[in-house]
């Protein structure tokens, strides 16, 4: 799931500054505790607390913590201690895959989605699509995101061997991201601004 989130953004890794905000009786005094955390394991680079006396002090604190985080994760990065973890990366797929001419004959090729990119107001679009396994997840994602006209597409509630749920930004309407996606071989049935998504055949 840390990989499907991360290759959202393009990324390969996460920090996650943290706070943990402590007052003792409104108005008076409060003690922070700064965590610079890393990865998806919330290694911990760092940490250090401050004490602000009263309510005024407290934008000053919290000035002064970030800028503690922030010297925390330049030093870790300058120390090399910021590496990517292998296992967060995605390989790009190739370009162009090499078959010899009898599994040419035997493959079947589905239509790429083509045509121009719909012009209009941008529309967010909830997709449900039944999702066996993980990679039933990459295939649903993929496919609504060549789709012209898609300007994002993730999963935001993930269910193996049920149901999952999409989140997508379309520019037009519901109906025709179904048809744009049937002709990928999808069944799709649109009702408002909800999808209901499938593989032809299943």
């Amino acid at each position: 799931w840390w990989r499907m989130l991360l290759d959202q953004y393009g990324a390969a890794d996460v920090v996650s500054p943290e706070v943990h905000l402590k007052r003792y009786f409104p108005g008076g005094p409060a003690v922070a505790t700064f965590t610079a955390r890393y990865g998806p394991d919330d290694r911990v680079l760092g940490q250090f607390t401050l004490r602000a006396e009263n309510s005024a002090s407290m934008a000053r604190l919290l000035d002064e913590g970030v800028r503690g985080l922030d010297l925390i994760y330049a030093r870790a990065l300058a120390a090399g201690q910021l590496r990517p973890d292998p296992s967060l990366i995605v390989p790009e797929p190739p370009l162009v895959e090499e078959i010899d001419e009898t599994q040419a004959e035997e493959t079947p090729v589905l239509p790429l989605a083509t045509g121009p990119s719909p012009v209009g107001a941008v529309t967010i679009l909830r997709i449900e699509v039944e999702t066996p396994d993980q990679a039933a997840i990459g295939r649903a994602e993929l496919a609504v995101s060549r789709v012209p006209g898609v300007t994002s597409a993730f999963t935001t509630s993930p269910s193996l061997g049920g149901t999952s749920t999409m989140r997508v930004s379309y520019m037009g309407e519901a109906a025709a991201l179904a048809s744009a996606l049937e002709a990928q071989g999808w069944r799709a049935s649109a009702s408002g601004n909800t999808l209901r998504l499938s593989r032809g055949g299943d």
